[in-house]
């Protein structure tokens, strides 16, 4: 409403520039998505902060900062469900739910060898399934569930189960900044901001505002 940019990315770039000294001359401009790493080659910007999937041809173009966000994996379950309390409870074939073919389906077989799954096609699938109770919990990305509790398709039907799971092998880095591999004194500007961030709370102060279950 106030016409200027917001979001995650915009407020924690701000609380970069703020850590770093140079709130006054930081600048943030809004491109699209494919234009991102053209726009830093050219220099146009000296970082990119649009949570862009880290893959080895990014690491290969493009300096990265220390990860600034892990996305966990989660169980989600009815508020009715109250006799559970984690994945041990959940023993019965078909009592947890999992989209079929993703890296949520292969985290849940390597940490939960003793769960047997009933799989589904997409994950609006099983958040229907959840809510009708064809299962009892269903596991995938805690920051969709985070936003989907939140939402009116909920209505308030379910709650996080358990703790968050996190695996770099099969979920990736987590979200990092991207800089250019010819400014190593900005990506390790980056890094140090980052951590100062880290410890002193205001990162977490930033979660909590967009992500209010946290992560």
């Amino acid at each position: 409403q106030s016409g200027k940019l917001s979001g995650f990315h915009v407020d924690l770039a701000r609380e970069i520039c703020r850590e770093l000294n140079v709130l006054e001359r930081c600048q943030i401009e809004a491109l699209p998505h494919k234009d991102l790493m053209a726009a830093l080659s050219k220099g146009s910007g000296d970082v990119v902060a649009a949570g862009l999937r880290v893959t080895p041809t990014l690491r290969q173009q493009a300096s990265l900062s220390r990860p600034f966000m892990q996305l966990p994996a989660r169980f989600v379950t009815t508020v009715g469900q109250r006799e559970l309390e984690g994945p041990a409870t959940l023993t019965k074939p078909g009592d947890v739910g999992v989209v079929a073919g993703t890296a949520h389906e292969a985290m849940l077989a390597a940490f939960f060898p003793g769960i047997k799954p009933k799989t589904f096609p997409k994950r609006e699938d099983l958040l229907a399934a959840l809510k009708k109770g064809d299962i009892k919990a269903a596991f995938g990305d805690g920051l969709q569930f985070a936003f989907w509790l939140e939402s009116s398709g909920a209505s308030g039907c379910c709650r996080f189960l358990g703790a968050p799971y996190y695996s770099r092998a099969i979920l990736g880095d987590g979200l990092t900044l991207v800089t250019r591999k010819d400014a190593p004194l900005i990506a390790q500007a980056m890094d140090a901001a980052l951590l100062a961030l880290s410890r002193n709370g205001r990162l977490n102060q930033i979660y909590l505002r967009y992500f209010p279950h946290g992560l």
